[in-house]
Order: structure tokens, then C-alpha cells, then sequence
């Protein structure tokens, strides 16, 4: 399957250097850029189904219209870039309409705005990582954009490693990545021998 770069965009203060990113390894692995964005919004109780529908819209429309702007900032004009704006919860979405058509490579900041705040505050920044059975790419705050010759994988007893959907990430990055570190992030609540033989196995 085709690669695509999927990037959850939240407008937070790292949304510019989450599209630079994807531009730069879109280049490098020539593959597609699809941008997700959950909107937020807020109902009257009593509001029936057509104010609804129409707060939704509203809200849909603003953000599609600041998504085109970013991305006619940050990609020439013949690039495809694709947009895809859910209501609904993130993670039960993005399940439904990831890994259909495509090899789906998420890119995601660790700084987040709004809906994205509750997945990256502290201890529950794992969250959409232990949810989604994708390969995920977290770009923390204040990176500069490169082409990256580390990659580092967090394992977990918890969750074994998807070895193909590792394999077929290394297919996409073996011409730019020169050396890959294994770490587990241990929190009092999990099993110390467990961790470390599972970075051992990896």
C-alpha cells in the first residue's frame, strides 16, 4: 500500500512545525499528506436537531477555511493535500478511517490546544498512542525541522510490538535512518522486570 502522512492538527503553537515536517518527509518518502482536525463545540440543551446542525457547520466551515490557509502557507499549490474534519470523538474516528487504502503514518505534537489538550498533558500523553494501532510519530515542542538519521521506539509489556507495522516503517525510513534506540517509559504502576525485558527482547 501507498504511504500517507496523517497529521492531527489541533491549531496549538506547534501546528507550524507539524506541517513542515510532513512537507519535508513527504519530499523524502513521496508520499501523500492527508490533515485532521476535530472541531469543538458547544450546544444549548434545549437546541433542536437543525440548530445543531447548523453549530456544527459553522464550526466545520471556520476551521476548513483556517486548514486551507496553513496549507497553502506551508505546500506549493500543485501538492494534494488532503483535509478531513470529524465531530465525533478522536480516536473512535480516526479507527474507522485510518489503515484502509493506505500504509498510515500518524504525526502528532506532544503540545497540545483544545480537544488535544486532555491526550497531552502529563501522564496521559500515552493515551492515543495505547489506542490507536498505527505507527505514530510524536514531534515534541520546539523541534526544528530535519531529516532525522535516530529513531527512537518506546515499547511496553503492556502492548507488544507490532513487528510488521515496524518492519514496514523501516521500509519507508531505511534511506535516512541510521540508528534506532529502544527505551520503556516507567511509571510506578508498572512492572520494572517486565519493562526492561521487554527493551531487552526489542
Amino acid at each position: 500500500m501507498k504511504t500517507r502522512l496523517v497529521v492531527l492538527l489541533d491549531f496549538s503553537p506547534q501546528t507550524e512545525v507539524l506541517l513542515k515536517l510532513a512537507k519535508k518527509w513527504s519530499e523524502i518518502i513521496n508520499s501523500e499528506v492527508l490533515v485532521i482536525h476535530q472541531i469543538t463545540y458547544s450546544v444549548p440543551a434545549m437546541a433542536d436537531i437543525v440548530s445543531r446542525r447548523r453549530i456544527i457547520l459553522f464550526e466545520k466551515n471556520k476551521a476548513l477555511t483556517e486548514l486551507n490557509s496553513l496549507i497553502k502557507k506551508h505546500f506549493d499549490k500543485n501538492f494534494p493535500v488532503d483535509v478531513q474534519i470529524f465531530e465525533k470523538e478522536l480516536i473512535v474516528s480516526l479507527k474507522n478511517f485510518l489503515g484502509k487504502k493506505y500504509n498510515d503514518l500518524v504525526i502528532l505534537g506532544t503540545e497540545g490546544a483544545g480537544i488535544f489538550k486532555k491526550y497531552f498533558i502529563g501522564s496521559t500523553a500515552l493515551k492515543i498512542i495505547d489506542k490507536l494501532n498505527f505507527t505514530i510519530i510524536t514531534v515534541p515542542p520546539h523541534y526544528e525541522v530535519h531529516t532525522p538519521q535516530t529513531l527512537t521506539v518506546a515499547v511496553t509489556y503492556r502492548y507488544p510490538l507490532n513487528r510488521k507495522l515496524f518492519n514496514d516503517f523501516l521500509k519507508v525510513v531505511q534511506d535516512f535512518i541510521e540508528l534506532v534506540h529502544f527505551i520503556s517509559v516507567v511509571t510506578p504502576d508498572d512492572n520494572l522486570k517486565k519493562s526492561h525485558e521487554i527493551s531487552c527482547k526489542s
